[in-house]
């Protein structure tokens, strides 16, 4: 290898390990409606809006932390701001709609999103949690899409692994039988009897496309830093979707180095955290019943504000802190995975 290269990797090294700061913003309904029985009030055609006020909100907030107007009145990054998230997450089915999404409005909607997200500045990051959406084969998916705003915007799209029987549903009356009651069935990739079918990234060879489980990924921010980011929708945290989902790409991808930091988030309603699906020693949890659950070293002083979409919605906003590090057992298993990596670079330890 040559002096050039080794230098490259070892930069890319540093940098992607700069300290990462993150505000959490956690959308919550002040009103403490019965989720499971009535489904939010939004409807298809006014759902649009609704999470336009949301990248608004969220765009507001991250321009007064991370950033300055120049001479010329544009915006610019504070300095050493650069690795600095703001974000704004909520609990599983806050969007779900009077009816459900057909795939072809969902389409539509993920490109209306993609629009909105271009108007944000680089590292505001929006949990979209969770839509439902009917496939072409009939089944209700609980969808959930994590955007990184910016120019060139990142969508990452995937929907629950596991239903539980209890989720929120609709009466279908599009069945076979013609009885309004009979609700849709719920897509799930895991069954709920003892016998998992193991965890993928999706389901392929499905009408309609491919069905994305892949709730772990790479963030890279303005300033050079990346984590690992892990979302959990529920019950799938309770199965341990997410750090089986990890663990597999330490075991079997050894092209690139993993960053040190990492944040795990669980939208869900009803679900505490569980010790054996810890990606980290605190996950954040947006859950809409465990509204006042310790988030860790977040801080005491939280802002509750009410959102300008409605009364019927408040925000929580938390202080700033660093980002999370691995638990000691991943932890360990990163360090094996980056030295294994570093081998074949020839980087030294």
């Amino acid at each position: 290898m040559t002096n050039g290269i080794f230098n490259k990797l070892r930069k890319k090294t540093a940098e992607s390990n700069q300290l990462i700061k993150i505000q959490d913003m956690i959308l919550y309904e002040s009103a403490n409606e019965d989720f499971l029985n009535v489904p939010n009030t939004l409807t298809r055609k006014s759902l649009p809006h609704f999470i336009n006020e949301l990248f608004l909100m969220l765009s507001e907030q991250h321009l007064a932390n991370n950033y300055q107007k120049d001479s010329m009145g544009e915006y610019v990054i504070k300095e050493n701001r650069e690795n600095y998230v703001t974000r704004l997450l909520m609990p599983e089915f806050t969007l779900y709609t009077k009816d459900p999404l057909t795939l072809d409005e969902f389409h539509d909607l993920v490109k209306n999103i993609e629009k909105m997200a271009k108007t944000l500045k680089p590292n505001a990051h929006l949990l979209l949690s969770t839509l439902a959406v009917v496939d072409a084969n009939g089944k209700l998916l609980d969808t959930a899409i994590y955007v990184e705003g910016g120019k060139s915007p990142i969508l990452h799209i995937y929907t629950k692994n596991m239903a539980d029987p209890n989720d929120v549903n609709y009466a279908n009356e599009d069945a076979e039988d013609g009885i309004k009651e009979h609700r849709f069935e719920l897509f799930s990739q895991q069954r709920v009897d003892n016998n998992p079918m193991g965890h993928s990234d999706f389901v392929a060879g499905l009408a309609g496309g491919s069905i994305s489980h892949e709730s772990v990924f790479e963030v890279s921010l303005l300033g050079g830093a990346s984590y690992i980011q892990a979302l959990d929708i529920c019950s799938d945290h309770a199965l341990g979707h997410s750090k089986a989902l990890f663990k597999r790409r330490l075991e079997n991808d050894f092209t690139e180095l993993v960053p040190y930091q990492v944040e795990q988030c669980i939208t869900s309603l009803g679900m505490i955290k569980i010790a054996e699906s810890k990606l980290v020693e605190e996950p954040l949890l947006c859950d809409a019943i465990f509204l006042n659950i310790d988030q860790g070293d977040t801080g005491s002083e939280e802002l509750v504000r009410k959102p300008a979409i409605s009364d019927k919605y408040a925000v929580k906003v938390y202080p700033e802190r660093d980002a999370r590090t691995f638990t000691p057992e991943l932890e360990a298993l990163v360090e094996e995975h980056n030295i294994e990596v570093g081998k074949k670079f020839g980087l030294p330890r």
